[in-house]
């Protein structure tokens, strides 16, 4: 079962990642979105809040290995979109200056793409014996 959820989430946010890095636009205009407190974004942290709870209930693994990474991500969206869902503006405002925003996006995204790529090799490549 944690081999499955780490698979799903490892696909879900590399694909995340990945759009961050090509597509950084959307996912600014996302922001300006929340801004405007339009009903879009909570829509978008609910399916997160989901795949968090998800990922912590059935795959809260804490060893030093490559599967440790999914259980922090599924941490670390939980706290992220309940903050998001009770203070939006708090979040928009420890995003850097407009200017630095589409670098950030693609860096998250390096960052996203390598970490989950690195879970699915582990994944596809490992076998236990």
């Amino acid at each position: 079962m944690e081999m499955a959820i780490e698979k799903i989430a490892a696909i879900f946010y590399l694909i995340m990642g990945i759009s961050l890095m090509v597509r950084p636009t959307i996912w600014l205009n996302y922001i300006d979105e929340i801004r405007k407190e339009k009903p879009t974004p909570n829509a978008y942290a609910l399916v997160h809040l989901l795949l968090g709870l998800f990922i912590i209930v059935f795959h809260n693994i804490w060893v030093m290995s490559p599967t440790v990474i999914i259980t922090f991500v599924g941490w670390a969206v939980v706290v992220k979109m309940v903050i998001f869902l009770l203070f939006p503006k708090f979040l928009i405002g420890l995003l850097p200056k407009s200017k630095n925003l589409h670098t950030m996006a693609r860096i998250e995204g390096i960052i996203f793409s390598i970490l989950m790529f690195w879970v699915l090799y582990r994944n596809y490549s490992v076998v236990d014996l």
